[in-house]
């Protein structure tokens, strides 16, 4: 079980996540959210009323960029929201602007990037959805694209930087490439979907999916970088909390990045304060704050196994399996197994029984092969 003391953390992140979950609007739902706040009030838990707050805020600004699109040829200016997808049918990316998100069908020599503001011209051709855990009003087959402005942002052109340089330096790695750059930056792009099928199939998908062991590793290679330079543990959390956002923008803000970077940050934010995270309270923290920055993040498919698996780690890693690493490492693969068959079994209808065995002799030869690559 969680500490005592993480208990409290771990019901605030519940409580938002299931608040976020909820598709309510109108008055009713901000008196609601007021009674719920003051009970936690009396509680004694102001700092979990103010998260229920934030997020119910949150979901309240994003409501109204939800509704449907208007069918017809429209003209909308927004931010790229996402990288650039090829897809079945494809290139596609997400806008955000005043009007909401919306999903782009782009041409095939459309040339845009993360940041940049454009203007596109085009027709309704689909409803709202979800795509890759971020909610949208309809797809926008585009027929016109106008770049207004280029990204200025430093992080994104760092992040974007670095995304390129890894796969420039993989290309003359063929066919090895594409699995190489899905350890490194989860590029999965380049894999064959006979590979991808089969991967998930046997469990090891997830190893394609950036996550805490690939921030754990970026951040390790940071500060062993920055040895030379003397630095001691409050220069190296500046350094880690610099290089977070740059890396999270390198594996193109995937839902598991974005939630052991916010875990990492808090852990180096901690550092510099004096203040000492437990596990379970970076994890609640990380959760608490993506769902204020989007409530539609619960949906995500990616978050939701990044989560669970995470649970089921801290709870492996408090299994009394006894000594011996091979055993905690089992213990730790089987409580990362158990705590996302449930969805894996909701989202893809197969849990894969040989997964713990796999991933016990696979676990140490991905992180060799990503080490030696980065």
């Amino acid at each position: 079980m969680p500490p005592a003391a993480s208990v409290p953390w771990i019901a605030c992140a519940a409580l938002c996540w299931l608040l976020a979950s909820l598709v309510i609007t109108g008055w009713w739902a901000l008196a609601m959210t007021g009674a719920l706040a003051g009970v936690i009030l009396r509680l004694g838990y102001p700092w979990i009323a103010i998260a229920v707050i934030a997020v119910s805020a949150s979901m309240s600004l994003g409501a109204a960029w939800h509704e449907p699109l208007q069918p017809g040829r429209l003209t909308l200016v927004g931010a790229v929201a996402s990288e650039v997808v090829e897809g079945r049918f494809g290139p596609w990316a997400l806008l955000s602007g005043a009007e909401g998100s919306v999903l782009l069908d782009l041409p095939d020599e459309v040339n845009v990037d993360r940041g940049d503001v454009i203007r596109v011209v085009g027709m309704t051709s689909g409803g709202p959805g979800t795509v890759r855990g971020r909610a949208h009003r309809g797809v926008i087959r585009v027929e016109q694209v106008e770049v207004l402005t280029s990204s200025t942002s430093p992080i994104v052109k760092a992040g974007g930087v670095l995304r390129t340089r890894v796969n420039d330096r993989l290309r003359p790695l063929t066919p090895g490439r594409a699995l190489l750059a899905g350890f490194l930056i989860g590029d999965t792009s380049g894999l064959d979907e006979i590979d991808v099928v089969a991967m998930r199939r046997v469990g090891l998908s997830h190893f394609t999916a950036v996550s805490g062991s690939n921030v754990a590793l970026f951040l390790a290679l940071l500060f062993l970088a920055a040895g030379p330079l003397g630095l001691g543990p409050k220069r190296r959390a500046v350094v880690g909390l610099v290089g977070l956002p740059i890396y999270a923008a390198a594996t193109a803000f995937e839902p598991s990045v974005l939630r052991a970077s916010l875990m990492a940050g808090a852990a180096l934010a901690g550092r510099l304060v004096g203040i000492v995270f437990e596990a379970w309270q970076l994890l609640s923290l990380a959760v608490v704050v993506l769902l204020i920055a989007d409530p539609g993040l619960t949906s995500s498919v990616g978050l939701q196994l990044s989560v669970a698996a995470t649970m089921g780690v801290l709870l492996g890693a408090r299994w009394p399996v006894g000594g011996g690493l091979a055993r905690r490492t089992l213990a730790v693969t089987l409580g990362a197994q158990f705590a996302v068959a449930p969805l894996l079994l909701f989202h893809f209808g197969l849990v894969p029984l040989v997964s713990p065995l796999v991933n016990l002799f696979a676990a140490p030869l991905v992180s060799a092969a990503t080490l030696v690559g980065a």
